[in-house]
Parts: C-alpha cells; sequence; structure tokens
C-alpha cells in the first residue's frame, strides 16, 4: 500500500513541456508526507544553525546523521521504482493518449537499486553518446528533452533495455 502527493522533482518541464494541465505524484509508504511536512514545520530540515547547551547545531545536519543509519534498507530487501506518464492531446487532427510505464525493481544478482538503475543508467548511457561525440548540443540539457531526438531516445532505451530497465509505451488514439 502506498500514498501519493504532488511533488515536484522534474521542475524544468515546466518551461520546457508546453502543455495546460501537468502533474506529478510521488508514491510513498503511508503516511510519509505528514512525517516529512512535520518534521519541515518543526525545523529539522532547516540549514540555520541554532545554539543548544551553548553548542552551534545545523538542524538538518543533525536530521541527515539521525536518519541516514535508521533509514538504511534492509539486507536482502528489495525496493522498487515505479514511473507512469500519461500524456493527452492533439497531434495535427489526431487525438492522442499516450502513457509511459516502467516498473523496476533492485537486481537481485547485483545489488543494484532501482533507483540507481533508473537515475544512473541514463546518465552513463548519455556521457557516452557525449564521448563518442554522437550529440553535441552544447549546454546543460533538461532529461526531457531528449525524448524530442529520436535518435537520441532509440537509442537510450535500446541501452536501457540491455540493463534490464524496461520502459513500455501505450498508444490510443481517435480522428
Amino acid at each position: 500500500t502506498l500514498e501519493a502527493f504532488n511533488s515536484d522533482g522534474l521542475r524544468t518541464v515546466l518551461t520546457t513541456v508546453k502543455g495546460r494541465n501537468m502533474k506529478e505524484k510521488t508514491l510513498r509508504y503511508p503516511g510519509h508526507a505528514d512525517r516529512m511536512r512535520m518534521m519541515r514545520e518543526t525545523g529539522l530540515f532547516s540549514g540555520e544553525a541554532v545554539e543548544v547547551d551553548g553548542v552551534q547545531v545545523v538542524p538538518r545536519r543533525l536530521t541527515e546523521r539521525l536518519m541516514f543509519e535508521k533509514w538504511r534498507r534492509p539486507v536482502g530487501e528489495e525496493e522498487l521504482t515505479i514511473l507512469r506518464v500519461q500524456v493527452t492531446g492533439s497531434k495535427g487532427e489526431k487525438h492522442l493518449d499516450i502513457t509511459y510505464d516502467l516498473v523496476d525493481r533492485t537486481d537481485r544478482a547485483t545489488g543494484e537499486t532501482s533507483m540507481a538503475r533508473t537515475t544512473g543508467f541514463p546518465c552513463v548511457i548519455m556521457a557516452r553518446l557525449l564521448a563518442r561525440g554522437e550529440y553535441a548540443d552544447p549546454g546543460v540539457r533538461p532529461p526531457e528533452l531528449f525524448g524530442g531526438n529520436p535518435r537520441v531516445y532509440d537509442f537510450m532505451l535500446a541501452e536501457l533495455r540491455k540493463r534490464g530497465v524496461e520502459l513500455r509505451e501505450k498508444v490510443a488514439g481517435s480522428a
């Protein structure tokens, strides 16, 4: 059982994608959003030092120190990444509904987490394209812009597939 809440993990789409309505949801265990909100409102994520018994303490650093140890994934426990992108719009006279789905789990053979696989692999794949001189647009590029380049998009999907990360696309349309 998971809960969903609005989030802004890929904020660049606000300026790179021409859409009237966009939303992003993050899935976490039930109660996660309320707990994080309480911690934020309490000041536990603040970068401003406070004095405690004559010692300057940065709440965020203390929170990180305490939580990183407590929140380690138990040995043998799987972790997963779920991604769904739903696009509804028109192309010419045709109405389109496109859904992209990705579900990736910890690789039991290597121990690689799905979050590492779904974030690290795309970075390495793009770095290889850059190193080979096969992608040469100068400057910093947000990841959603690569989808507009069919050669890069197809290469990325093929390379991810080789590594066991599969993106599924479903297209439905009407005239």
